[in-house]
């Protein structure tokens, strides 16, 4: 059996960015959310925002795993692939918004990875 191995990085990047995601970001950035003073309706979508992601990530390391191994996943991988790709442009835009400096930025990173994983997933290995 072969292993595609741009899928193959991008499913471990994708869980580790799921990782990073849950047990850092939640210690760090969805408790402290939830103790502000913002309003019910905000700080409560925000917190569902946050648990979007974890699961959209959990989806990214699943299918890309699957394509990995498999070409029935492929094309399931390539729309994720399109995906990891708007990430990583939203990512920059959200820091250059925000004025946030891109190199403290790890989700852009992440998705970057993710990114340029599936793109050789997907059209490396024809």
């Amino acid at each position: 059996m072969d292993i595609n191995p741009g899928y193959a990085v991008a499913a471990a990047v994708s869980l580790l960015a799921f990782g990073i995601h849950v047990f850092i970001g939640g210690r760090l950035m969805a408790r402290p959310l939830l103790a502000t003073d913002l309003p019910q309706q905000a700080k409560w979508l925000l917190y569902l925002c946050f648990h979007l992601v974890s699961l959209m990530v959990l989806t990214m390391t699943a299918v890309f795993a699957w394509a990995a191994v498999s070409f029935l996943g492929r094309p399931a991988a390539m729309v994720l692939t399109g995906v990891a790709f708007a990430a990583t442009l939203l990512c920059v835009f959200v820091s250059l918004r925000g004025r946030l400096a891109l190199r403290l930025n790890v989700p852009l990173f992440l998705y970057a990875v993710i990114f340029a994983g599936s793109f050789w997933g997907s059209f490396g290995s024809l």
